[in-house]
């Protein structure tokens, strides 16, 4: 999985490694990558604001639009 030139040239090493991942939640990224979910969501904010994008299906399609990744997971509601 190739991210486009173009896009590719704005973002960073670890930043095109979490787009890459961007169809899986951010604990599960966090886990993969060894890092804090508050990093992950950190390195989208950069990532959605370099890209001026809103969501990370729209990084996801921008990045590898050859790639058609799996449906994101539902979310789960919070009990209270």
């Amino acid at each position: 999985m190739k991210p486009q030139r173009k896009t590719r040239v704005l973002l960073t090493r670890r930043e095109l490694e979490i787009a890459r991942l961007a169809w899986l939640p951010d604990e599960e990224i966090a886990r993969r990558l060894f890092l804090s979910p508050v990093t992950v969501r950190a390195h989208f904010k950069r990532i959605r604001r370099k890209l001026q994008v809103h969501t990370k299906r729209e990084i996801f399609a921008l990045l590898f639009p050859d790639q058609v990744g799996p449906a994101p997971a539902p979310r789960r509601r919070r009990r209270t």
